[in-house]
């Protein structure tokens, strides 16, 4: 209804049967409703606000995390930089030719070291600044990985590990080859580089049920905290066993964990990791072709 000051107002009625007739009731409950309509934007105001907390918390915890990524990769670096500085420096004070040698490999595989490292921070800059590309092609992915299992076999003698492959000889599938590449490569050098005894096994199969394939790479590691995949899946987890201490190290190789986990995220890949400590890590990948 309309007050005599030309406002609306809200009118409350009642009406009662009585022995003689109907009683109708009315009643001015206009400030009644306003004070409901405030407390009702004053609710959604609140849960702006704990949205927008929980953003906040989110954007902290991000930075925090890419910030000690960052730190743990300049901090290999550098450790990198000081061997080979160190190993120049007694190359030019060794006596004989087998030393030299010695020195000259030293100097290789922490230059190979520092090259993986710094390809990895630049992929990790290129992720997250969204400037990475996809390219989606048809392609064989077992000769891939068959082809990078090859090429990496010489790393895995070099450490006393075996390297197993497992699964069909052709499987044809949508998506990024080089992107795929990727991923498989950071995670088998990852097992590799963290692994002591035992070894690494690569397999794939195509998905019975669903438009797509599985890639899995296990190791016989010190397996990852449940911290460390819950920054990987998003999801929390439970891992028998594994403390912070005795997993792998936050260094290197969560650059290159992080560039796995962005990745299976652009090519509609769901990551799954079971760990269990000193019995090793599995990495399952559920991709969908990619039309």
């Amino acid at each position: 209804m309309t007050g005599l000051s030309g406002t609306e107002r809200w009118l409350g009625v009642s009406i009662s049967r009585q022995d003689d007739g109907v009683v109708l009731t009315g009643l001015d409950i206009t400030e009644l409703k306003e004070a409901q309509s405030q407390q009702q934007f004053w609710l959604t105001e609140l849960e702006k606000s704990s949205h927008s907390a929980e953003n906040v918390e989110q954007l902290r915890n991000a930075l925090k995390e890419r910030g000690e990524l960052l730190r743990s990769a300049s901090h290999d670096l550098r450790g990198q930089v000081g061997v080979i500085a160190s190993a120049t420096q007694l190359l030019g004070m060794a006596g004989n030719a087998t030393d030299s040698n010695v020195l000259i490999q030293m100097i290789q595989r922490n230059i190979g070291q520092m090259t993986h490292l710094m390809s990895n921070l630049l992929d990790y800059a290129r992720l997250e600044s969204g400037q990475e590309a996809i390219h989606v092609s048809r392609f064989n992915v077992a000769e891939l990985l068959q082809e990078l299992i090859d090429g990496t076999e010489a790393f895995a003698s070099e450490r006393q590990l075996w390297l197993r492959s497992n699964g069909p000889d052709a499987l044809e599938i949508d998506s990024d080859p080089v992107q795929i590449r990727r991923i498989a490569q950071n995670l088998v050098l990852n097992a590799l580089k963290y692994t002591t005894t035992g070894g690494v096994t690569v397999s794939w199969q195509s998905l019975e049920d669903a438009n797509g394939w599985q890639l899995t790479v296990s190791d016989t590691g010190p397996g990852l905290s449940a911290q460390q995949i819950s920054r990987l899946t998003g999801q929390t987890s439970e891992v028998a066993g594994v403390r912070e201490s005795t997993s792998r190290k936050s260094g290197g190789e969560g650059i290159g964990l992080s560039i796995v986990s962005q990745l299976c995220n652009k090519l509609g890949g769901k990551l799954q990791v079971q760990s269990e400590a000193g019995k090793g890590t599995i990495f399952l990948i559920r991709f969908t072709n990619i039309k």
